[in-house]
């Protein structure tokens, strides 16, 4: 049987976690990683890295593993082969995992004052925010831009971490906003359902309805954007750039071409698709390994079936908050992210950074 090239675009967690199926599943075909750094980035919400983790954390290094570092410029999926700018990259299978990051640019002056969530310093600017009205005597008004269960989570979990010394409110960013307002009520956050932000400035933001709501920091925690590669390439793609799937994760209509992590518009089962998060990533990485590798072995393909813990946040080390169905609980970080680690979505590279994560925020 002829050997086989297998190119993963992506060393996020979908592409790791498939590289490191591939690697203890096949036994001589060839493994090629191509990212734009060094290393598995674990920030995923900027195009810049918070953190990297080395490859050799991961990823036992072999002679038929190839990493090459390089920017990719363009997918000639009818040539099977990737144009990139250390050369061509000829594939036999192939597995797109190049993630999505947040778009803060949509509203306007939200990238120079709204802080993506994925940034790693962005919850220590909060809580140096907090602290230092605190000393004046009055609460820090924070406001939080997004759509989905990253903004209400976070709201919430800061709600409840900082008590009186916060008041926090959540403005989306579209019209559709996926936001249970319960959840935010419950906590004492102020939902602007009826608004849409507009713009952001240093002291506040506007809305949609003409008013300017007072924040003496804002956070960006909007929708994902996937990268644009293969929607140039003429993929398939959802209205947000993810390419389609099948519930094997190979994409509709292009057999021998997988997708896992953000850029992947996975079915969940009841008319929607899979939330691009790490957990649904990690594991859509490795069944996309498993099915690459049973192509390669001539076997059926497994279907996508996730287990998702659900949203979690942890702002210190002696308080964070998750949900897991209609399960809710809350308590010490430290503990949290302890029995999270353990968890069967998640591999050692993402336990080391959400410790050094968590030990960041108390400081």
């Amino acid at each position: 049987m002829a050997l086989r090239r297998v190119v993963i675009l992506g060393g996020g967690y979908g592409g790791a976690c498939a590289a490191q199926t591939l690697l203890a599943t096949l036994e001589e075909d060839e493994v090629w990683l191509c990212d734009r750094f060094c290393g598995h980035h674990v920030t995923s919400r900027g195009p810049e890295p918070g953190w990297i983790i080395p490859l050799s954390r991961f990823l036992p290094l072999q002679p038929r593993l190839v990493v090459l570092q390089t920017e990719v410029h363009e997918l000639d999926w009818r040539g099977h082969r990737v144009l990139t700018d250390r050369g061509v990259v000829p594939y036999d299978l192939l597995l797109l995992a190049l993630g999505a990051w947040a778009e803060p640019c949509r509203v306007s002056g939200a990238q120079a004052h709204a802080p993506s969530l994925g940034a790693l310093d962005t919850v220590p600017r909060l809580r140096r925010c907090v602290r230092q009205f605190a000393r004046r005597g009055r609460r820090a008004q924070v406001v939080v831009l997004g759509n989905g269960p990253a903004a209400s989570s976070f709201a919430c979990a800061a709600a409840r971490h900082f008590g009186s010394a916060v008041h926090v409110s959540v403005v989306p960013t579209a019209p559709e906003a996926r936001i249970v307002p319960e959840e935010l009520e419950a906590e004492g956050v102020d939902f602007y359902h009826e608004a849409v932000a507009t713009a952001v400035a240093a002291h506040g933001v506007r809305l949609s309805q003409g008013e300017e709501l007072p924040s003496d920091m804002t956070v960006w925690a909007g929708e994902l954007e996937a990268a644009a590669l293969p929607a140039a390439a003429g993929l398939s793609c959802s209205a947000g750039g993810r390419v389609r799937c099948d519930r094997h994760l190979e994409l509709v209509g292009q057999p021998g071409i997988f997708a896992a992590g953000a850029d992947a518009a996975v079915p969940d089962g009841r008319g929607g698709l899979v939330a691009p998060t790490a957990q649904a990533a990690i594991q859509a990485g490795r069944l996309a390994g498993r099915n690459i590798a049973h192509i390669v072995c001539g076997q059926e393909l497994e279907a996508f079936q996730p287990d998702l813990f659900g949203p979690w946040q942890a702002l210190s080390q002696q308080h964070a908050v998750a949900r897991r169905g209609s399960l809710r609980t809350s308590g010490a970080g430290r503990s949290t992210l302890s029995d999270g680690a353990r968890a069967p979505w998640l591999y050692a590279g993402s336990g080391v950074r959400l410790r050094t994560v968590t030990e960041r925020l108390s400081r």
